[in-house]
């Protein structure tokens, strides 16, 4: 008769390899998931119209998010050209000011987006990131 023991002890090993692995892998979704809540709404392109101050636009802040957020439009130099009220989860901007109007042409510009929590309103978090500007 064989020994079996050898046998029971490799597969006792690889059920336990595969519970560290899945318990890893729960963990780390767990912590995503326990991020309070973080979306990231990206904008990689804006179309403004020439010489105005006043544009169309659909900006929002998810109905999942656990953030009020702040959207600023910031020109190469530094000038912030547009910087948003608190947005709550939910809710959208259609329509801006600019501080300034612009020129026809294509612009890089950032987009900055500044999360604040939702009781306190104070600031946790900012993304910022690249973004096409084209003014027709």
């Amino acid at each position: 008769m064989e020994n079996k023991y050898p046998l029971v002890v490799v597969i006792c090993l690889v059920l336990l390899l595969i519970l560290i692995i899945i318990n890893n892998h729960i963990s780390h979704n767990e912590q995503q998931m326990n991020n309070e809540g973080l979306i990231v709404p990206r904008i990689t392109e804006l179309y403004f119209s020439k010489n105005q101050i006043n544009q169309m636009v659909n900006i929002r802040n998810p109905d999942d998010n656990n953030y009020l957020i702040q959207y600023s439009i910031i020109m190469d130099d530094g000038y912030f050209l547009y910087q948003s009220d608190l947005i709550y989860p939910g809710h959208k901007i259609s329509n801006i000011v600019l501080r300034k109007p612009l020129n026809s042409g294509v612009y890089s510009v950032k987009i900055a987006i500044e999360y604040f929590s939702i009781i306190e309103k104070e600031s946790m978090y900012e993304d910022i990131f690249d973004c096409q500007l084209e003014v027709r």
